[in-house]
């Protein structure tokens, strides 16, 4: 797979500027084979480039650049560099606002994300924070006998569970 998408992305990156989203893109897919597959090394170098074009993007692709924050949030999660993963969560989480609305699946994803992230910085309070907010907004997002209401009613009360409110998640 990996010689596949070396060569995909050979072909692909002289149609995208070295800044453009489509090549962070790119280098993030790249940098989730190369955690994968041991080469540490190669994701890290992967990651910061990705996250540089990130940072020079502008609003005009939104929806592409919450994704993408939302990625290398994610993998950076994954890495246990929490503390780099935040400030990139909360800038999809505003991207993603932006572009779809505050109720969109991809925000309340992202939510759930950063309530994830604060319980394993410790951050009980803001992890509920993150949680609740999620779950109000996913009541009113979804219809509440479809299963994207079911998931996200189970996602709440296991975090709940967490937070040792089992009575609340009851």
């Amino acid at each position: 797979a990996e010689q596949s998408y070396l060569r995909a992305s050979a072909i692909d990156r002289p149609a995208h500027d070295t800044d453009d989203a489509g090549y962070a893109a790119d280098l993030l897919n790249m940098a989730a084979l190369s955690q994968e597959t041991g080469g540490i090394n190669d994701a890290y170098t992967n990651l910061g480039t990705a996250r540089t074009i990130l940072s020079k993007q502008v609003p005009a692709d939104q929806a592409t650049s919450a994704i993408l924050a939302a990625d290398l949030a994610r993998l950076l999660k994954q890495e246990g560099r929490l503390l780099e993963a935040e400030p990139l969560y909360l800038k999809s989480l505003h991207l993603t606002a932006l572009a779809f609305g505050s109720n969109h699946p991809d925000s309340i994803s992202v939510l759930n994300d950063l309530a994830q992230l604060s319980l394993e910085k410790g951050d009980e309070v803001q992890a509920l924070k993150y949680a609740d907010k999620s779950f109000q907004l996913s009541r009113s997002a979804f219809s509440q006998s479809g299963p994207q209401y079911a998931r996200a009613t189970l996602s709440y009360a296991s975090m709940l569970i967490r937070l040792n409110r089992v009575t609340q998640a009851r």
